[in-house]
């Protein structure tokens, strides 16, 4: 390969790919060319991934060249927009396919025959040929160019094939025809394209879903000559590395880089997972995405575009698309070989048969025979199509599926292991009792206080202890409060009307499995807040269902070992490790694999996409951070744990399903081949059979829903 110039990356969007073949022939192209490093093609997100010398242009002609249009890859935002506008066109191609079938194939199968019956077919099916059908004769035509073959050769030549001999067979006098079976074969193959690509596109909105959280326009800031702010509304795209922006309370940060004016808790819990928002003060990093809650800011851009965190949590996503689930890998590879071998067996139908007859022709229905019964789309469908159903039953139910390898791999866990904040736990910080410990307030007072001095904040722990007081039957809401300030990582002070001074900070010496906060008025403590991260409700019984179903639960959490230690008996007694840096979870991960486990790890932060990334399979809590979402193969969107458990089950019963649908294909070829090759079978039975076939393997696969358990 040439690697003389300086490679670039690029990304192309392809239309036109109808199976895995398609995706398999351009990459084996592109791998051929010199001026390519490395190519990888995605039949399910329809995209290819160069590293190449050459232009991206150049790249694009050269799939043009297959039949196939390439496009550099658009923003996410145009996405939706191109992927509703491709199913739109195939549901269009299916309803007109469908349309034309049927009326033939009633002519055909039920309807007496009339004196223009025949022709009535012939022209109908030339219509569905050349309109819906078209794709594939010019798709074969352009891979014979080539020197190439798939499953569109087969289609073109078995429907080619039996067309053709179907006009003899009229003109000879014939009453058997077999157009029916050209329309019923080009339909059904179409409308099993349509239901593949609607299934896809279920998957691809997670990528627009994720760059939502980047926001689309910022306030630009900068002070002029005589020392004065001016700020500016500008499109976030056109910022700079060491442009300066301000952001203000409740918007998201639209850049990594650094605080330089300002102070602020920042809400990172879509980014971290954690519930405890993060000080900022000048000096302080902040990443995009995440909310400032209480202070304006100017961040002092360090990242921008494809340069920030959630950039490179996009590019992860689109990188884990590429993947194939193993299992797919055996038909892809059985699928190369078996296109040609059955030309191959086809001609040799029809020597064979005009040898021992002495007719040219005899062989001629039963080679036909053999190239429609031939058409692998039930090994073709027997994996992708059971992973769509798998995928969009998953989505429905708040599953997100990303990455194929994920799904087969989670068939095989046995040792799940569990952050602690925000997976078993909700992530939200509730007052679990509040206790007087000076004589100066009453309770009473103390929670009215506490209340009036929070009331404003954005902060968890303020909000936490605003809602404990608003349930509380009596608060004195004359209490009011002057000159509030609110210092991050402090607390709140303020001038409470007959109190004073009070402040409501953070308190060094809680209860074991609490955090607390202390009401004091500058000496004196006077009352002390007990807050709890509570267990979520499903969680001990998940993990029981877990223990049923033969898999170990262990909880590895950065908290103190106290609160760990009260969550794991909660759930039951599970094994559990507390005080643990990012880098230990990765270690015990590992450890477990060595020890010839197959792990999952369960998360919601960026500080659990470590672990996610080494565990055999990440399950990321969906109202955690896109980072954990990102790394992560499959994506519990209400982060419930009983989801996972759901998971798990539809993992198993997925690849039980994909084992028996490629076990059809495989003796449907192995008994009608031969069936067809000696005479047996029709080429309209053969049509019939192929389609039959393939609704086999998609009835099948819709079957998960009902041998999963996933509510």
């Amino acid at each position: 390969m040439n690697t003389s110039k300086q490679s670039q990356p690029i990304q192309l969007d392809i239309e036109g790919m109808s199976c895995n073949s398609c995706a398999a022939r351009i990459e084996n192209t592109l791998r051929a060319d010199p001026r390519i490093v490395s190519a990888t093609v995605n039949f399910a997100a329809k995209t290819a991934s160069v590293q190449t010398n050459a232009q991206a242009s150049d790249v694009a002609a050269l799939i043009a060249s297959l039949g196939y249009k390439a496009s550099l890859s658009g923003q996410l935002a145009q996405l939706e927009e191109r992927e509703k506008k491709e199913l739109g066109h195939a549901k269009n191609q299916v309803i007109l396919a469908l349309s034309l079938a049927l009326p033939v194939f009633l002519l055909a199968m039920v309807l007496p025959p009339f004196d223009w019956s025949a022709y009535l077919q012939a022209a109908l099916t030339l219509v569905l040929m050349s309109g819906p059908g078209r794709g594939f004769y010019v798709r074969a035509w352009l891979q014979a160019m080539h020197r190439a073959i798939g499953m569109d050769a087969l289609v073109s030549m078995g429907t080619g094939v039996a067309f053709g001999y179907s006009i003899y067979l009229q003109a000879s006098g014939h009453e058997h025809l077999y157009y029916e079976s050209v329309a019923v074969i080009i339909a059904f193959v179409l409308l099993g394209k349509f239901l593949e690509e609607r299934a896809r596109q279920q998957i691809s909105m997670a990528l627009r879903q994720l760059a939502k959280l980047r926001p689309e326009s910022t306030h630009l800031w900068h002070l002029n000559s005589d020392g004065k702010e001016v700020i500016t509304d500008v499109a976030a795209s056109t910022l700079k590395p060491g442009d300066k922006v301000m952001v203000r309370v409740g918007e998201r940060i639209p850049v990594d880089g650094i605080c330089e004016r300002g102070e602020s808790s920042v809400d990172s819990a879509m980014m971290t997972g954690e519930s405890i928002p993060e000080r900022v003060t000048v000096g302080s990093k902040v990443i995009a995405g995440t909310v400032n809650l209480n202070g304006p800011l100017v961040i002092s851009a360090t990242g921008v575009g494809n340069d920030t965190e959630i950039a490179r949590i996009v590019a992860a996503v689109e990188a884990a698309q590429m993947s194939k689930a193993p299992i797919q890998r055996l038909a892809d590879q059985v699928a190369s070989w078996f296109v040609p071998a059955a030309i191959v067996i086809a001609a040799l139908t029809w020597i064979i048969w005009a040898i021992m007859s002495g007719d040219f022709f005899a062989g001629l229905s039963p080679a036909v025979a053999v190239l429609v019964v031939a058409c692998p789309c039930a090994l073709g469908l027997a994996t992708p199509i059971s992973i769509m159903a798998a995928t969009g039953l998953a989505a429905r139910h708040g599953i997100l599926i990303r990455d194929a390898v994920s799904l087969q791999t989670l068939h095989r866990v046995d040792t799940v292991v569990f952050d602690k904040t925000g997976t078993l736990t909700t992530g939200q910080m509730e007052v679990e009792s509040c206790k007087v410990v000076s004589s100066k307030v009453t309770n009473k007072d103390a929670i009215s206080a506490a209340r009036a001095l929070e009331l404003g904040s954005l902060h968890p722990i303020a909000q936490a202890i605003v809602r404990f007081a608003d349930h509380e039957d009596s608060i004195d809401p004359s209490i009011k409060v002057s000159a509030i300030t609110e210092k991050p990582g402090v607390g709140v002070t303020g001038e409470v009307i007959g109190f004073g001074t009070l402040t409501i900070g953070s308190f060094d010496h809680p209860p074991d499995g609490t955090t607390a906060v202390a009401l004091t008025d500058g000496e004196t403590t006077l009352a002390i807040f007990n807050l709890k991260d509570h267990l979520r409700p499903e969680a001990a019984a998940a993990v029981q269902k877990l223990k049923k179903l033969g898999i170990t639960s262990v909880i590895a959490s950065g908290d103190r070992e106290d609160i760990v230690a009260a969550v794991a008996k909660d759930v039951g007694d599970i094994p559990y490790h507390s005080n643990l840096k990012p880098v230990d979870k990765s270690k015990l991960i590992e450890k477990l694999k060595a020890e010839r486990h197959v792990v999952a790890m369960a998360g919601d932060g960026i500080n659990d996409a470590p672990s996610l990334a080494v565990a055999d399979v990440g399950l990321a809590m969906g109202s955690g951070a896109e980072a954990a979402i990102a790394v992560a193969g499959i994506t519990i969107r209400d982060s419930s744990i009983s989801g996972l458990v759901d998971a798990i089950q539809l993992s198993r019963a997925t690849f039980r399903n994909i084992k028996e649908n490629l076990f059809w294909a495989f003796a449907y070829n192995t008994i009608l081949i031969p069936a067809a090759a000696l005479g047996r079978l029709s080429p309209m039975l053969a049509g019939t059979a192929m389609g039959l076939s393939s609704l086999f393997v998609v009835g099948n696969a819709l079957r998960l829903k009902l041998t999963t358990t996933t509510k």
